[in-house]
């Protein structure tokens, strides 16, 4: 079992600074943004025992996250620090000055992660480098296995998550009702699975929110995980349900 995420991304980040990156995979460099920092976590308040939400990528690169702004110190975090200190940095800044859906998603998952009875929130994300968007998550798949760099990374990731308690969140298509769904049909659900060892014989679907008879969100938990692993799907956008309607899911995650 891998348990060096932490490590492995403090060695990517000083590598980084010192001007490595990923190379070995083209499609890589065509997809992200390979001079914005890369960002594998971020933390958000007390990291005593902390809830893990489990996230796609960062979103579209500030200019302050750039390496030429960074390596001039005039970026969102220093240069001379550790990792796990820029994540709380960011965490920080992120929680006070976005806004819109990044700054209502921030606030949703630490008000979950409060109610479920854990001290903070933990995002990780499933893929470390900014992008503007991922429209093809089946290629963004492939291509996370095919980079060794990405497929690297993956690894960490899912040894890091095995022993903690984790929700993964994910959009999905409002084709059909979630309780219906076919969770092994979707590239990028299975790649959830496997980040989470998620149990996909063994779940129970938690409905969370409806619109015209059909659940539109709703909470899929491992019942045979040792610590809470969960994944959260929801029609429309990567984004937590609304406060009147997350008690449900605070508890069914709860510690």
């Amino acid at each position: 079992m891998s348990t060096g995420f932490k490590e492995y991304s403090e060695a990517m980040w000083s590598a980084w600074l010192h001007g490595w990156r990923p190379s070995a995979h083209q499609k890589t460099a065509e997809i992200f943004d390979l001079e914005a920092m890369p960002e594998p976590y971020l933390l958000f308040g007390n990291q005593e025992n902390p809830l893990t939400v489990l996230t796609t990528n960062p979103g579209q690169t500030m200019e302050r996250q750039k390496y030429t702004s960074i390596s001039s110190g005039e970026g969102l975090v220093k240069p001379g620090g550790s990792y796990e200190k820029a994540a709380g940095v960011l965490g920080n800044y992120y929680k006070n000055n976005l806004t819109g859906q990044a700054k209502r998603r921030i606030d949703a998952q630490i008000d979950l992660a409060h109610e479920a009875g854990y001290s903070g929130v933990m995002q990780v994300e499933c893929l470390p480098w900014h992008s503007k968007s991922l429209p093809d998550k089946g290629r963004i798949v492939n291509i996370s296995r095919e980079d060794p760099d990405l497929a690297d990374y993956s690894s960490e990731v899912c040894g890091f998550l095995e022993s903690r308690p984790v929700v993964a969140l994910s959009a999905v298509s409002s084709k059909f009702d979630l309780r219906e769904i076919n969770l092994n049909h979707y590239a990028w659900i299975n790649r959830l699975i496997e980040l989470l060892s998620f149990d996909e014989r063994g779940f129970r679907l938690v409905p969370l929110t409806e619109k015209n008879g059909k659940v539109t969100s709703a909470l899929f938990k491992d019942v045979h995980a040792e610590t809470s692993k969960s994944i959260l799907l929801v029609m429309g956008g990567n984004h937590f349900p609304s406060k009147d309607n997350r008690s449900e899911l605070a508890k069914n995650i709860a510690l």
